[in-house]
C-alpha cells in the first residue's frame, strides 16, 4: 500500500512589481473652511474642495451632507440648516480631477485665467434645507428661503428672499424665483424644471378685493407667520446641534 504526502506550496513573496503598479489613490483635497465657533458640523459631513468654505454663525450641517468647492468659494450664512445628503457645490467631474485642479491653482501662469473660471456659490443667512436637495455651483440661495426635499437648483439660479420651492422642483439654469414666491411642480416629476408653477405668497403685493390700495394686513399677518417660522427654525438648530454634540460624543467615547 503506497502512501502519497502532499507538499505545502512554496511560500510565494509579494513582488515589488505588482506593488509598483498599483500607486494609491491619494484623498480628496480639504478646503480652507471658516466656520463660526457657534456652527455644528457633523463628523460625516464631507467637505472636499480647493476653494474656500465659509460658514456662519449658528449654521448647522448634518450628518452625511456634502460640501464641494472644485469650481470656487461657497459661503453659507449664519442660522442655515443644511439636511443630510444634501450637495452643495460640484463634484469633480473624475477622479483624477482634485489633483489637476491643485496643480493649476498653483501654477503662477494660470493664476489669471483660474481667477475668471472661479465660480462662487452662495447662501445667505436662514435658509433651511431639506434631506437630499442639490445646489449647483454658481447659485444663488437668499435670505430665509425654504427648499423642500429633492429641491435641485442649477447653476447660476437665484432663489429669493423667503421663497419656498416645494419637493422636487427643479430650477433651471440662470432661472431667478422671486422673493417671497412659491414654487411647486407638475405631475409630480423630480425633472420638470420647465413645468415650474409660481404664485405670489398671500398678500405680499397684493391688491385688496375692491381693486384699491394694498394688502398691508395681509402683509403684515405674512410677515408675523413668517417671524414665528424662523424663530421655530432657531429652536430646531438649537435641538440640532445638542443632537449632533451628543452623537460626536458618543462616538469619540467609543473609539
Amino acid at each position: 500500500m503506497s502512501s502519497t504526502h502532499l507538499k505545502p506550496p512554496p511560500h510565494r513573496h509579494a513582488s515589488g512589481t505588482s506593488s509598483g503598479t498599483a500607486s494609491p489613490t491619494p484623498p480628496p483635497p480639504r478646503p480652507p473652511i471658516s466656520a463660526h465657533p457657534t456652527t455644528t458640523i457633523a463628523d460625516s459631513a464631507v467637505l472636499h474642495g480647493t476653494h474656500p468654505v465659509t460658514i456662519g454663525a449658528g449654521t448647522v450641517i448634518h450628518p452625511r451632507a456634502r460640501i464641494y468647492s472644485y469650481t470656487g468659494p461657497v459661503q453659507i450664512g449664519d442660522g442655515c440648516i443644511i439636511s443630510e445628503k444634501s450637495v452643495i457645490g460640484d463634484e469633480p467631474p473624475n477622479p483624477q480631477q482634485p489633483t489637476s485642479l491643485l496643480s493649476r491653482s498653483s501654477s503662477p501662469s494660470r493664476q489669471g485665467q483660474d481667477e475668471k473660471d472661479v465660480i462662487l456659490t452662495r447662501i445667505s443667512s436662514s435658509v433651511s434645507i431639506a434631506p437630499q436637495c442639490t445646489i449647483r455651483s454658481g447659485a444663488t440661495v437668499r435670505s430665509a428661503a425654504v427648499l423642500e426635499p429633492l429641491v435641485t437648483v442649477n447653476r447660476y439660479a437665484v432663489v429669493g428672499t423667503h421663497a419656498k420651492l416645494c419637493a422636487a422642483c427643479v430650477v433651471p439654469e440662470r432661472a431667478v424665483v422671486e422673493d417671497w414666491s412659491v414654487i411647486w411642480s407638475m405631475g409630480g416629476n423630480m425633472g420638470c424644471g420647465k413645468r415650474m408653477r409660481n404664485r405670489k405668497r398671500i398678500g405680499v403685493g397684493a391688491t385688496t378685493p375692491g381693486g384699491t390700495g394694498t394688502g398691508t394686513e395681509g402683509e403684515a399677518d405674512l410677515r408675523r407667520v413668517e417671524d414665528a417660522r424662523l424663530l421655530s427654525l432657531h429652536k430646531e438648530r438649537e435641538g440640532l446641534a445638542r443632537l449632533i454634540g451628543l452623537t460626536t460624543a458618543s462616538s469619540a467615547r467609543r473609539r
